[in-house]
């Protein structure tokens, strides 16, 4: 009876092995060209200008899956171990080992354990099926979406307890012998060593090789070889499992022989418990690398120059060190192409040395300071309110404001009296400014921020006129944008992140006049205008022309510079991220060393920055300073608003201080001291000009006129107090206040 059962199965055997061997059939459209294209990596990169890695994100937490290794780029030994191990005549069989099969077969008739008959093909087409889930299936053409093959091959698992039954077995060999006809040997080892899973979550030799012995797959040895081919038949087996089956392969490698049991266990012991060896150590760019990779499943290519981005984090780390004594301790910078307005550089904060490195300084809104001053004096320009040579009185000043009077001041609490506007602005003068501000109105101004890419900013009522000072919140990224419409003769364009390559797609709107922009950048790269406040040798100073601005927040909270040359415009914030003060740091001490240093950098092969060419629009006149007649200086305006003198009594009075009333202030609520009689209380009424043409009017009845300073007895009650020309009844200012 037995020997009739055996007769009959190697009849079925036979039957078995001319039907696999003569009608091999065929698997799918798939190619090894096509498996290979559709593997990605768990991780995507964000790759700058020139193809560097800038910065590593895991993208897929199901698995880990490092890039695809060619077979030469694989350790030889790894090769011959995995080859003993799992398909010792993979080099001459054609994806069927028959002699293998027939003593499992026979070992399963014998009531005996099976086993090692599944070739490495085999093993291959075992993979792919589980990918495909349909043998017929055509899930793998140039034509299949590579988002599903990564999620299917992320699941198929490759621990061998997954049993067939006997047609399945028999279809797996088809499918063997026909992938055979299609694949090379080559591509078949490459293929598979390239989709199986080690352990855990590792899947490929390359996220094996470093996640388990912190190597490259061409670097590994025998030791290792034989760990990782013992972990393919049950990647997930207990670490005594994968000791003694390590130490079993040992003994077939005539090359390991020599190697001890003992040193084996250690490393299997060592390797497999402590499985973290994969470390994105590319991370030079990884704030930027949060708005380009948080979107997408896929690597990106973007502007980002990647020796200029590590030059400016280096540039950041050295000085922020230098001012830790000082209680600084976080930085930001952006560097723009000003013809691409593509951004070559940008580091939101000073890395390892700070303790809020996750926060991005670049995008981080922060008081503006003294910053938004040349669109504001621009404003002004275009609006031919005033010109470079108007002169701007810097002296005390009483503002009425909701909660009482605002009285600014300059950073070195000293008043120069009457300046110019180019004076003012260059030397970052605070009470011209406020005064310009009043001007040409708080809702044009921010009209103008908005246009300029300042985004998130309130009401003119919210601001008033502290907004000439800085009070709005902005982000280094919007500063960088409008300073590059200046150096960009006005025009505007969002900032970019692609690297084009090329000016033509850009797309430009007029913000300013050529002859505005031109204005301002002058007055900027003035360093003899600059010199009323800073000195004519200071970090703003450069070789080459550039116009720059800093800026310094109340209580020291932020420092602020920016500047552009004819190529770059380059931004820095300094500052701390907690919010706290620094120690007597300005602008000039704080951020323009570190733009200082990124410009040179910039232009450090000899790279001309010429200034802005004069537009057709802009005259240069010879004008006198003040009572000194036989003093002249040249001087740009717009045509049509040239002077011949600086500081005129009617430029003064006419072109530059709007009559305002200063005290009372709006609405504000005035009491009646009991202990004095009524009769001796009196209210002084105070305006920001003495002209000989103005009158004040208290309840429509006059009460003084041409000083800045008139009184009037308290009376209970609302009363409206007024400012006007005299001869036309003109209204300046009026005011409404209440006596109790």
């Amino acid at each position: 009876m037995k020997k009739l059962k055996l007769l009959l199965l190697l009849i079925f055997l036979a039957l078995i092995f001319f039907y696999a061997l003569f009608y091999s059939g065929s698997y799918n459209n798939s190619d090894f060209s096509s498996v290979k294209n559709y593997f990605n990596s768990s991780d995507i990169f964000l790759y700058g200008r020139t193809g560097k890695i800038l910065h590593i994100k895991r993208s897929d937490l199901s698995r880990r899956r490092l890039k695809w290794i060619p077979l030469e780029n694989i350790s030889p030994a790894l090769i011959k171990t995995l080859i003993i191990s799992e398909d010792k005549n993979f080099y001459s069989h054609s994806g069927v080992d028959w002699s293998a099969a027939l003593r499992a077969l026979l070992k399963k008739c014998a009531g005996k354990k099976s086993g090692g008959a599944s070739t490495v093909t085999m093993q291959l087409i075992s993979i792919l099926d589980r990918i495909t889930k349909q043998p017929d299936s055509n899930k793998l053409n140039t034509n299949s979406n590579k988002e599903d093959f990564s999620q299917k091959l992320s699941t198929a698992n490759q621990s061998r307890s997954n049993k067939k039954n006997i047609f399945q077995k028999i279809l797996q060999m088809r499918q063997a012998i026909a992938i055979e006809k299609k694949f090379s040997k080559k591509e078949i080892l490459e293929s598979y060593l390239n989709l199986i899973f080690y352990r855990s979550e590792l899947q490929g030799i390359e996220a094996a090789a470093q996640g388990i012995f912190g190597k490259s797959p061409s670097s590994l040895g025998f030791t290792e070889s034989i760990i990782l081919s013992s972990l393919i038949r049950s990647p997930n087996a207990e670490i005594s499992a994968i000791i003694e089956r390590s130490n079993v392969l040992k003994k077939k490698i005539p090359d390991a022989i020599n190697l001890s049991s003992d040193s084996i266990s250690l490393i299997v012991k060592q390797k497999l418990l402590c499985m973290n060896n994969i470390k994105n150590t590319n991370s030079s760019a990884p704030h930027i690398a949060r708005i380009l990779l948080s979107k997408t499943k896929n690597s990106v290519t973007c502007s980002i120059d990647e020796s200029l981005q590590a030059f400016v984090n280096e540039a950041i780390l050295r000085n922020i060190s230098a001012l830790k004594e000082k209680n600084v301790s976080d930085a930001a910078a952006i560097v723009v192409d000003n013809k691409t307005s593509e951004v070559l550089a940008y580091s939101g904060s000073s890395g390892s040395l700070s303790n809020s490195r996750y926060v991005d300084g670049v995008k981080a809104k922060r008081q503006a300071g003294s910053t938004l001053k040349p669109f504001l004096y621009a404003v002004a320009f275009e609006k031919k309110i005033l010109t470079p040579a108007s002169i701007l009185d810097d002296a005390p000043i009483n503002i009425p404001a909701l909660n009482g009077i605002y009285n600014p001041s300059d950073y070195d609490n000293i008043f120069r009296g009457h300046v110019s506007a180019r004076e003012a602005l260059a030397s970052s003068l605070n009470i011209p400014a406020v005064r310009t501000l009043d001007l040409i109105n708080v809702g044009s101004f921010i009209s103008t921020l908005k246009n300029l890419g300042f985004q998130g900013l309130k009401n003119d009522k919210f601001y008033g006129l502290s907004l000439a000072l800085g009070s709005a919140d902005i982000s280094l990224l919007e500063l960088a944008g409008a300073y590059k419409t200046l150096a960009n003769s006005g025009k505007f364009s969002a900032l970019r992140f692609s690297n084009s390559n090329s000016s033509d797609s850009v797309s430009f709107t007029r913000i300013f006049s050529d002859e505005t922009a031109f204005l301002i950048s002058n007055i900027l790269s003035d360093r003899d205008a600059r010199a009323l406040t800073f000195g004519f040798e200071n970090q703003l100073s450069t070789k080459y022309w550039t116009a720059v601005k800093t800026g310094t927040s109340k209580d020291m909270r932020d420092n602020w510079c920016v500047g552009y040359s004819e190529k770059y415009t380059v931004a820095i914030w300094v500052g701390n991220f907690s919010g706290q003060p620094m120690w007597n740091v300005s602008g000039i001490h704080g951020a323009a060393p570190i733009w200082l240093e990124i410009m040179n950098y910039l232009h450090s092969n000899n790279l001309v920055s010429k200034p802005p060419v004069k537009p057709a629009g802009i005259v240069c006149s010879k004008i006198s300073k003040g009572n000194n007649k036989n003093i002249f200086k040249n001087e740009y305006f717009i045509k049509g608003t040239e002077t011949k003198e600086i500081g005129s009594d009617i430029q003064l009075a006419k072109n530059i201080l709007k009559p305002k009333i200063t005290y009372p202030v709006l609405n504000e609520q005035i009491a009646l001291d009991p202990d004095i009689p009524e009769n001796y209380q009196k209210i002084i009424f105070e305006s920001n000009v003495c002209l000989k043409n103005i009158e004040w009017r208290l309840n429509g009845t006059i009460i003084g006129t041409t000083f800045a300073r008139v009184s009037a007895k308290l009376e209970r009650g609302a009363h409206i107090i007024e400012l006007s020309e005299k001869s036309t009844g003109k209204i300046y200012d009026k005011i409404l206040f209440n006596v109790r």
